[in-house]
């Protein structure tokens, strides 16, 4: 089949998910991407993706905030909007016009409307996840105003187009089972990969380093629900654990922290920013935590930490995402006083944290592993009238 991929970024390391799925698709079928770019260094990944044809479209971040900013006065979702530029629509056509495409899968929900334009008789999306509850919480728990504002105009916006979506779509990707819909059996698991290397070894756990234990916390610190999280723990959390274990340790990991995260920093909190790899912080790390207190999905760092054998605490809202049980999988904590008690005891009790770490990486292989993933995207494919494959 010739299947046209539409993406609001270039899939790679940093996309994993997206890069998998398309390398799927290409092992059986002549896909052609358009993909938008946002820099130079986007362009020359581009070519690196392994399909039949890749074309990019060059986008800017200013653009972008103007036509988020004109959609504010309109119904449309502004993440819809920030990406839906004429001439990636254009290119969009005419790429389509000169490959006729027999299905288009669009990535997220930016580029749900270039579907309209391509004249495929299947249409898929790999929605990833009903993003509008993300704002939700924003609306309800936003740190500042502004962000409170954006999120109650944002999700409502949001969940409209997802349901227009679900009931357009011939099929919907999502990697939760929470955003399973009984009543959309057009919408499918697909769960994700990750861009670690060596995730089937675990390799050295971390221990005691010189001064005593580490605690690990990974993510892009750019994103204001990792900066709110790591805050969070550095102020609620940490002073618990400073107290009951001296020496321990805290690394947080992660692109772009912002200033006030920095200001954070100490001689037991070191704000690390981007690094070449994070596989060595996770692998010396004793226990990896994820306080996300806003959050949809499944996420990543949780299932990073889990492929390496590291034992993980992590919040409601992110067990619930990825569909992971206290005292199984993970331990889930709330408040500040479970935080600190449950890091704790994976750091005083290495049998409970071998325990969970060795059912966490079972359960990863079974949900998250490569072969795991292609199969699930096989079987939702296999679920469209009219699709063949390769």
């Amino acid at each position: 089949m010739r299947v046209l991929v539409v993406t609001p970024w270039v899939p790679g390391p940093m996309r994993p998910r997206s890069l998998y799925l398309i390398e799927r698709l290409a092992a059986e079928h002549e896909v052609t991407l358009v993909a938008a770019t946002w820099s130079t260094e986007d362009e020359r990944a581009l070519e690196s993706v392994p399909v039949h044809r890749r074309v990019g479209v060059r986008v800017g971040r200013l653009g972008g905030l103007a036509r988020a900013g004109l959609a504010v006065w309109s119904r449309r979702s502004l993440q819809e909007a920030y990406v839906g530029s004429v001439r990636l629509r254009r290119t969009v056509q005419r790429v389509a016009e000169d490959t006729k495409p027999d299905a288009v899968m669009c990535n997220v929900l930016r580029t749900a409307g270039l579907a309209d334009v391509t004249g495929a008789r299947i249409r898929l999306i790999d929605l990833d996840e009903f993003r509008s509850e993300y704002y939700a919480q924003m609306a309800d728990r936003g740190t500042t105003s502004l962000r409170r504002l954006l999120g109650h105009v944002e999700s409502g916006r949001m969940a409209r187009r997802e349901r227009s979506i679900v009931s357009s779509f011939d099929a919907v990707l999502v990697s939760s089972a929470a955003d399973l819909r009984p009543e959309a059996p057009n919408v499918h698991l697909v769960r994700s990969v990750h861009a670690l290397s060596g995730s089937t070894d675990p390799g050295r756990r971390g221990g005691d380093g010189p001064d005593g234990p580490t605690v690990a916390f990974v993510g892009r610190m750019s994103y204001g629900a990792n900066h709110d999280a790591a805050c969070w723990f550095i102020d609620r959390v940490w002073p618990l654990l400073r107290q009951a274990h001296p020496g321990i340790r805290l690394e947080v990991v992660g692109d772009a922290p912002r200033r006030a995260l920095r200001r954070r920093s100490a001689d037991d909190v070191r704000i690390r920013g981007r690094v070449p790899t994070v596989a060595p912080y996770y692998r010396a790390a004793q226990v990896v935590v994820v306080p996300v207190r806003m959050a949809t999905g499944v996420q990543m760092k949780m299932i990073e930490a889990m492929s390496l054998g590291v034992p993980t605490v992590v919040s409601p809202v992110v067990a619930r995402g990825a569909g992971v049980e206290h005292l199984r999988e993970t331990l889930v904590a709330d408040l500040p006083s479970e935080w600190a008690a449950h890091v704790s005891r994976l750091i005083s009790d290495p049998r409970t944290a071998a325990e969970i770490a060795d059912r966490a990486r079972d359960w990863h292989a079974r949900q998250h592993g490569r072969d795991a993933v292609s199969n699930q995207l096989r079987a939702a494919l296999a679920s469209v009238d009219g699709w063949a494959a390769g």
